[in-house]
């Protein structure tokens, strides 16, 4: 009973791969045929592609053909269904390569980083489907230990390959990170600039006013200010000669009269 479980759960995934292989093909076909420049590396996905289906089929088919008193296959073919092993990966690198096939028809292969983008990507898929087509192989031939051995090098293979890629990340964000801050102290330099430039600005203005007069300007402008009252200045600001004045650049409007008239008041 347990075995007849394992050999539909089994035969699933097998059926399952195959679809998604099947989709996969498709997907790139259409793209090879969408794009005038497509990268000669999409054609040698697809031929490992085909290859892969005709080795999955296989698989279905030795699975369903496989006799009760031979146990011996069933747990060859048994080993590729753990969730660690080669059908996980398939279904990885299948995802991976519809990955880049979708952003190869969304760019239409317009420019060269995107061609030279895609063919490295291309490469790296071909290598994992290469050495999967391989373990499924190596199924076939019944050989339980061997094949366990082979699953477990290709699983240290690509533990290894995904702490190279963790390593080149965190070098990558190690770099952006002293980017970053590289920036954020020029920033901080150019603000401190700027603020004593500003200072700098401000206290000439101060001594030069100071330089033409010692009164005490800014205090006696607010108590004149204080002195006003409701209406002063309109007569000035609703006369005829200060709006012909403001209407007119490059213009002085001279105001004179004897102390004591309340020009300061204004």
């Amino acid at each position: 009973m347990a075995e007849a479980i394992a050999g539909l759960a089994l035969a699933s995934s097998i059926i399952t791969v195959i679809d998604i292989t099947r989709k996969v093909v498709t997907t790139g076909w259409q793209c090879y045929r969408g794009t005038g420049n497509a990268p000669k590396e999409l054609v040698e996905v697809m031929s490992e592609l085909m290859s892969l289906l005709g080795i999955l089929d296989t698989l279905h088919s030795h699975l369903i053909n496989l006799h009760d008193n031979d146990p011996k296959n069933f747990l060859a073919l048994e080993e590729l269904n753990r969730p660690d092993a080669v059908l996980a990966a398939c279904a990885v690198v299948l995802q991976d390569v519809l990955d880049i096939l979708r952003v190869l028809q969304k760019r239409r292969l317009r420019s060269i980083i995107a061609t030279a983008t895609s063919s490295q990507k291309f490469m790296t898929v071909k290598s994992r489907i290469e050495r999967l087509k391989d373990l499924l192989i190596l199924a076939l031939s019944s050989d339980h230990v061997t094949l366990s051995h082979a699953i477990a090098e290709y699983l240290q293979q690509a533990f290894g390959e995904l702490q190279d890629k963790q390593h080149k990340i965190y070098c990558e964000l190690l770099n952006i990170d002293n980017h970053i801050t590289k920036l954020s102290r020029v920033s901080d330099e150019m603000t401190i600039s700027q603020k004593e430039k500003h200072e700098a600005s401000a206290d000439r203005y101060y001594k030069t006013l100071c330089w033409l007069s010692a009164v005490d300007f800014e205090a006696t402008h607010f108590n004149a200010c204080k002195l006003q009252q409701h209406g002063t200045g309109l007569w000035l600001i609703n006369g005829r000669d200060f709006p012909e004045w403001a209407g007119k650049d490059n213009s002085i409007f001279w105001l004179h009269a004897i102390p004591g008239t309340g020009k300061t008041i204004l």
